[in-house]
Order: C-alpha cells, then structure tokens, then sequence
C-alpha cells in the first residue's frame, strides 16, 4: 500500500533500522515510533530520528519498479535509502 498524503508524519527511531552502510532495512513490526510532527503542507513521506545526535531526516517514498512491490516500501533522502517491509 502506498503512503496517503497528510500533514501529519511518523517518525522513527534510527535504531530501528539494520544498518550497512547508507542503507537501512526493518521490518514493520519492528519500528519504534517516537511521535508525530505536523508540518505545514502534505506529505507522504517518513521522518527519522537518530538515535546518536537527535537529528532528523525526511525520506521521500520511491515509486518507481525497483522502489515498491507491495512487499517492501523504500524511502530516500539523497545517498541514504531506508527499506520498510510489510511484516
């Protein structure tokens, strides 16, 4: 299922992710939810929040064939790419 667009966005703990390198990866069950911002606009992205400095990140969703198949969901923010499965 693809993101619906709002003023209102999750965001994550770093930590949930498995790291290597500019790549993280978890499955949904396993993401830690801080909270919710609101923010001026729509989106339909994800914020993350790392567990090292409290800085945040906002990852656009990939739409394209290599970015989504219904299983997994991957986000981006420039050379960093984050994957979410559906479990």
């Amino acid at each position: 299922m693809k993101p619906i667009p709002s003023t209102e966005i999750q965001v994550y703990c770093s930590s949930s992710f498995g790291w290597k390198g500019n790549e993280g990866s978890c499955n949904s069950s396993d993401l830690i939810i801080i909270g919710t911002e609101h923010m001026a606009g729509t989106y339909n992205g994800i914020l993350i929040k790392s567990s090292k400095t409290g800085d945040m990140k906002y990852f656009q969703p990939v739409f394209d064939e290599d970015g989504y198949d219904g299983e997994f969901m991957v986000y981006c923010n420039g050379n960093i790419n984050v994957s979410i499965w559906n479990y």
